[in-house]
């Protein structure tokens, strides 16, 4: 099996297609992952308000989704906190 590589057409880093762009139905993204992830980090930071609003809303409207997740995944629940230094 050959390794695909493709060519970010943001940083122009060429890297293995596989884990490094997301899929399309046609292949993969011409823009790699941590290409993506610094132009949604940089777009929250300049559209700063819009987001808080959205996420408000999003939380006003869906008051109950953080408690429900949380009862139907008490194994994630327990992996987060004892990664971010809470009980065992």
């Amino acid at each position: 099996m050959t390794t695909t590589l493709k060519t970010c057409t943001y940083c122009l880093i060429t890297k293995p297609a596989e884990g490094n762009f997301y899929r399309q139905r046609n292949g993969y993204r011409s823009i790699c992952k941590a290409c993506v992830a610094m132009q949604n980090a940089r777009y929250r930071t300049m559209h700063a308000e819009e987001t808080k609003a959205y996420g408000a809303a999003w939380r006003e409207k869906n008051p109950d989704y953080q408690k429900q997740w949380q009862e139907a995944n008490p194994d994630k629940v327990k992996a987060y906190g004892r990664k971010r230094g809470g009980k065992p």
